[in-house]
């Protein structure tokens, strides 16, 4: 029915896996642990999401969704801590698309989910801290509103505005799981897409975001730490399919994040890792069975790294080599 749907649908994870911390000498295990977990993690999912469309303009679509978490952990370094608990969630999403004209739609979306607690929360490592494992999942609310377009059958546009409310959010500092708070993230992405021929498209996207603790542990760190404000990409793809068994595929990208803030030690004011780019070059070529390809990155800023973090001091980052090529063959049977 164009008018109506529904759609349900049922889940279900299960992790089982354990957590070791430890001090090491030249890789060899030196000390006791400072943290065990042995777990099992499991999640049931029930929802039903739908849409009604009233009016040719206008169209409603929305969902509901139940999940439950249980857990069973045993933590060898706080054994009072052990045991197992389980929690529930339910999450409701509302949404609407405008189409006053051709081609072009105003959007709008609600929604409430859940963050399922770390294990840290739920069995602390330490004896001094009381297991919680009733504690509740942590809200996650958002809200954005936008419009897309497709302008003189050449020109892709999409606009969005976005608010998002996270409690008890968890960041990793120094290596541990740590709740810095509620926080909220406000931000707007834009897209675009030019096709100049119909084998021939430019594309570019940017994204800003400005995210905020509300109640920080300690008073002006109110910067959400290892999130970028800005993200830019931008590139050029071509395709031509020359016959049914002939085709060529070629993209050429340029990808840029901002650097992220951290905090050292109670210090209010952040420092900042490094801005991260990177190039990328995609070639690919197929004829008959076979299909030829190259990959090239190139990544200019030598100390830097899409990936980084604090350790004490100091933002460490994961390396990465400046060049990097894959080239290759591949045959379909």
């Amino acid at each position: 029915n164009e008018k109506i749907s529904l759609t349900p649908g049922f889940e279900f994870r299960y992790d089982d896996g354990y957590y070791q911390r430890y001090p090491t000498i030249k890789r060899i295990k030196s000390g006791v642990y400072s943290q065990y977990w042995d777990a099992t993690y499991k999640q049931y999912a029930l929802f039903l999401q739908g849409q009604l469309k009233p009016l040719d303009i206008l169209k409603f679509v929305g969902g509901i969704r139940f999940d439950r978490f249980i857990y069973d952990v045993s933590n060898s370094t706080a054994d009072v801590n052990s045991g197992r608990g389980s929690s529930s969630v339910i999450s409701p999403k509302i949404g609407l698309v405008f189409s006053p004209i051709k081609n072009f739609d105003i959007f709008a979306n609600w929604s409430k989910s859940a963050r399922a607690p770390y294990m840290n929360e739920v069995s602390p490592s330490s004896s001094s801290q009381k297991k919680n494992f009733d504690i509740e999942p942590a809200n996650i609310s958002s809200w954005d509103i936008g419009f897309n377009a497709f302008i003189f059958d050449k020109v892709q546009f999409t606009f969005d505005y976005f608010n998002t409310d996270l409690k008890r959010e968890i960041a990793i500092i120094n290596n541990e799981p740590v709740n810095i708070g509620n926080s909220e993230r406000k931000g707007v992405e834009v897209e675009t897409k030019i096709f100049i021929l119909p084998e021939l498209a430019l594309y570019g996207s940017y994204s800003w975001v400005d995210a905020k603790v509300k109640n920080p542990q300690n008073p002006g760190q109110d910067k959400v730490i290892d999130v970028p404000k800005h993200i830019v990409k931008f590139g050029i793809e071509i395709s031509k399919e020359f016959n049914r068994t002939e085709s060529f595929y070629g993209e050429l990208s340029y990808y840029y994040i901002s650097g992220k803030y951290y905090y050292i030690g109670k210090a209010t004011i952040p420092v900042k890792g490094p801005d991260f780019d990177r190039y990328n070059l995609n070639l690919k070529y197929k004829a008959g069975k076979l299909n030829y390809f190259l990959s090239t990155v190139f990544i200019p800023r030598k100390y830097s790294s899409e990936i980084t973090w604090l350790n004490g001091s100091e933002i460490m980052i994961n390396p990465q080599p400046r060049w990097d090529f894959n080239l290759g063959i591949k045959y379909e049977f």
